[in-house]
C-alpha cells in the first residue's frame, strides 16, 4: 500500500525522471481481494483528491517501472504482461529471531496458527474448521490455538473456550516464541488469492522446530519434503492432523532446512540480484510523461 502515498508518487517520478532505476515489490495479490478481505476497499475505491484508484494507479505506474519483484511466481506472472522486468525475490526468514528459542512445558497437543485478517477467507473457503472440531471430538488432550489482532478468525473456529485459545499480536521479533509453544502447526491455503502467497509461513514452522501440515499448491511446493501437504479435502486434513498427534515428526531435517532458507545464509546472493537491478538500463529512449509532468 505504501507504493500509493502521494509522497511515495513524487519520489517514483522523480527517480524515473532522473533516469534512475526503480523497483516495486508486491507480496500480496491486490487484484484478486474479496469484498470480505478489510485491505478491498482501499484498493477498489478512489481516494480523496485521486483521479484512479490505487489498483488503478498500480497498474499504470507498472509499465514505467525498471522491475517487479515478489515471492510469488504466480504474482510475477499475473503482470507478465504490464511489468517491464519481473524478478522472483523469496521471502527469507530472519534467521536470529529463531535462535534460542523455548518450548513452555505445557499439557496435551497444541495445533497453532497466526496471520494477518487477509487470512480470514482462507479458513471461509477450507474444510480446516470443520477439520480442527473434528480432530478435537477425537482427541480430547487437542486444543486449537489462533493468533493474530484480528479475533474474526479465533471466532469462527466451531470450538468451546478451553479447547480453543486467542493470542493477540506480537511484533515480528517475538513472533517465533509464539509459534515455538505449537505442536503441530497448520498452513492452509484457499482459492487463487492464497496460491499467490509465499512460503514464509512453512519456513518459519521449520525454523521455530515445529511440525507442520499445509495445502497443495505453489507456495509450499518446495517444502513438501519437510512438511505433511493434503488437498483441501475434509478427510485429508482430519487424517493429517490425527497423523501427526499420534506419531509426533522430528521436527530436526526441517529446521536444517530452514536455516539455508534465511536472510543471513542467502545475504550474498540477495546483494548480487540487488547489484543487477541497480544496473538495469532503461531502453525507452522516448518522453514519458507522468502525471502532468514530462521527463526525457
Amino acid at each position: 500500500r505504501n507504493i500509493i502515498l502521494t509522497e511515495v508518487w513524487k519520489a517514483t517520478q522523480y527517480w524515473l525522471g532522473m533516469g534512475k532505476p526503480v523497483t516495486l515489490d508486491l507480496d500480496d495479490a491486490y487484484h484478486m481481494l474479496r469484498h470480505s478481505n478489510p485491505a478491498h476497499e482501499f484498493w477498489n475505491n478512489r481516494q480523496e483528491g485521486q483521479q484512479q484508484t490505487p489498483l488503478e494507479q498500480l497498474r499504470a505506474i507498472m509499465p514505467l517501472l525498471d522491475c517487479f519483484t515478489s515471492p510469488s511466481q504466480l504474482l510475477l506472472e499475473d503482470w507478465l504482461g504490464v511489468a517491464q522486468r519481473t524478478y522472483w525475490w523469496p521471502n527469507w526468514a530472519v534467521g536470529k529471531r529463531y535462535e534460542n528459542l523455548k518450548k513452555e512445558p505445557h499439557e496435551g497437543c497444541i495445533i497453532g496458527w497466526g496471520g494477518s485478517s487477509s487470512h480470514w477467507d482462507t479458513f471461509w473457503f477450507t474444510p480446516v474448521l470443520e477439520a480442527l472440531k473434528r480432530v478435537c471430538d477425537l482427541r480430547p488432550q487437542v486444543r486449537v490455538r489462533i493468533c493474530g489482532f484480528d479475533r474474526r478468525i479465533y471466532d469462527m473456529v466451531p470450538l468451546p473456550e478451553g479447547r480453543k485459545e486467542h493470542v493477540p499480536y506480537v511484533p515480528p521479533d517475538r513472533w517465533p516464541a509464539n509459534i515455538a509453544q505449537f505442536d503441530i502447526g497448520i498452513a492452509p491455503l484457499a482459492e487463487e488469492y492464497d496460491q499467490r502467497r509465499s512460503w514464509l509461513k512453512g519456513i518459519e514452522y521449520m525454523l521455530a522446530r515445529v511440525p507442520w501440515i499445509g495445502t497443495e499448491g505453489w507456495p509450499y511446493k518446495e517444502l513438501a519434503r519437510w512438511g505433511t501437504l493434503v488437498p483441501n479435502d475434509l478427510d485429508a486434513w482430519v487424517g493429517a492432523l490425527i497423523d501427526h498427534i499420534d506419531h509426533p515428526r522430528d521436527p530436526m531435517p526441517g529446521y536444517l532446512a530452514g536455516l539455508d532458507r534465511t536472510l543471513e545464509r542467502r545475504a550474498p546472493e540477495l546483494a548480487q540480484a540487488l547489484q543487477r537491478i541497480i544496473n538495469l538500463k532503461k531502453t525507452r529512449t522516448q518522453q514519458v510523461q507522468l502525471r502532468g509532468a514530462i521527463y526525457v
